[in-house]
């Protein structure tokens, strides 16, 4: 139960497929009359201020069209050339890497990664011997999301990929699909070493290079020193409201790609192609094969409400729409939402693009397959706004458990609670007592007021879309004294307890 919770909530990142009957057919000859209107209702009713959105058909661009503001302040309009974060899209890029690099001989996806990588560890010694980068890029690994390893913590990528031989396995290997970002991030450490070059070089040299992708790039540093960059916004009341840039360095090959639409539509493009640009072959129909088949069943909770099948190959989904095969991935990286996806059979494909972060992208998405295939039009805009509450509300739940108990107080002082907490994974954090108040910092520099909920139990709010609510519990040994707190960082493995620091007495000294 807990292992479906989780990848329910990761479903914010991944693809959701849903199907409700609607209204009339569109005539084949002009399948985007009225579709500029439709886009511009849909982001005023998802609080969406800049869009882009290109679709191909037979090898062509059939469509592409930017709409409102990629800063809304300074009232700067969306463009084709407008860069946009593109989140877990960049899980596809790293895959070809990989793929790019059995073509060349120098990795099978088959043999363990421990014998290209000899420092790869898990916490599982079985695990450790066995893992394939097959086994990385369909995150099969048996070790579960680590979503506040990453964005709480303020670690290297390397540090990253070092602790994850402390992170429990919560499944059997190549039992289960557990959506994992650190695994991508050791595949792309294994592109870095078999590659010759940083992931980052690599990826830049053999894929952005031969498709003109120029102005892409990796970094959020790298974004904003471009002269068209989309702002990073999030609902508010209705109206879209700034937020802050978030910084996915450390796990780069998993969600650092920037793009824009033009650049984004040439990738599409070379999927569809079977990997070749002009006459040239950049990969082998082979392994380009070998990442848009089916790899792993998904189980989730959402298969039975969206009634559609979900699989996941190398760094793409699939899943079938109406009797057709679409091949997708998704990004959500806080203030932006990307989506590339594709029918191979009907050579259609759509890329899209917003400066907010919610499911807007996928009632585009399905109308624009709706448009192309002559098929009758649905109302995806309903199902996908209560998947989207639906996320939401679990998002918070799992970070906010139980009902208050009236009456209680805390078992001591407020300034005995403060000190520092430490976990071997996930580092340190402080707990400080100003003017009565207690309030909590965590490695990457997230901090809040907690409230008192009852006994030793106090939650604060965040401004933080994956961490809206910090609830952390404090536990005291047999013989009163504050030994740990623990907080529920991970929804699938119970609660994340750190150890109370204890201050080093002071040493006498001694003049002897």
């Amino acid at each position: 139960m807990k292992q479906q919770k989780t990848i329910a909530i990761l479903s914010i990142c991944a693809l959701l497929t849903t199907a409700r009957a609607h209204t009339q057919g569109r005539p084949a000859s002009a399948p985007f009359e009225g579709f500029s209107e439709f886009a511009e209702q849909l982001m005023s009713q998802w609080a969406v201020p800049g869009l882009a959105v290109a679709v191909v058909r037979d090898g062509e661009v059939v469509y592409m069209r930017s709409f409102g503001y990629r800063d809304t302040e300074g009232k700067l309009p969306v463009t084709c050339r407008t860069l946009f974060p593109i989140g877990s899209a960049t899980k596809s890029f790293t895959a070809m890497a990989i793929g790019m690099l059995a073509d060349a001989g120098k990795l099978d996806l088959d043999t363990p990664v421990i014998e290209y990588m000899g420092d790869f560890r898990l916490y599982d010694e079985y695990a450790t011997l066995n893992v394939t980068p097959r086994d990385l890029l369909c995150h099969r690994t048996g070790v579960p999301p680590q979503t506040s390893l990453t964005l709480l913590s303020a670690m290297d990528r390397y540090e990253c990929y070092r602790r994850l031989r402390y992170l429990e396995p919560t499944s059997d290997l190549r039992s289960v699909f557990q959506y994992n970002n650190l695994m991508y991030t050791a595949a792309g450490i294994l592109v870095e070493r078999l590659g010759g070059s940083s992931w980052e070089e690599f990826v830049a040299e053999h894929i952005f290079k031969p498709l003109g992708m120029e102005r892409s790039n990796f970094s959020v540093a790298d974004l904003k020193k471009a002269d068209d960059f989309a702002q990073p916004y999030m609902a508010l009341d209705g109206k879209p409201a700034r937020v802050p840039f978030r910084s996915t360095d450390s796990i780069g090959p998993a969600g650092s790609i920037n793009s824009n639409l033009e650049e984004m539509t040439k990738w599409l493009l070379f999927n569809l192609n079977c990997g070749k640009v002009g006459d040239k072959q950049l990969i082998s129909r082979a392994s380009l094969a070998e990442m848009h088949n089916p790899q792993m069943v998904i189980r989730t909770p959402m298969c039975g409400y969206l009634k559609h099948l979900k699989l996941y190959g190398m760094g793409w989904f699939i899943s079938d729409y109406r009797g057709h095969r679409v091949i997708h991935h998704g990004g959500n990286v806080d203030g932006f939402s990307a989506l590339v996806s594709f029918m191979p059979e009907d050579k259609t494909g759509v890329v899209i693009l917003l400066n907010s972060t919610n499911f807007m992208f996928f009632v585009i998405e399905r109308n624009v397959y709706d448009r192309l295939l002559g098929l009758e039009e649905r109302d995806w805009n309903t199902d996908f706004k209560k998947a989207y509450a639906d996320a939401l509300k679990a998002l918070a739940a799992a970070h906010d458990k139980g009902e208050a108990i009236p009456g209680t107080t805390p078992s001591l002082p407020l300034a005995r609670y403060a000190g520092t907490y430490e976990h071997r994974v996930f580092d340190s954090i402080k707990v400080r007592n100003i003017n009565d108040k207690l309030t909590i910092e965590l490695p990457s520099g997230l901090r809040c007021e907690l409230e008192h909920f009852h006994f030793d139990l106090f939650k604060g709010k965040t401004s933080d879309f994956y961490f809206p609510v910090l609830q952390v519990r404090f536990h005291l040994d047999d013989d009163g004294a504050l030994s740990s707190l623990s907080m529920p960082l991970q929804p699938d493995g119970g609660d994340v307890v750190f150890k109370r620091v204890k201050k080093r007495k002071p040493v006498a000294a001694s003049f002897d």
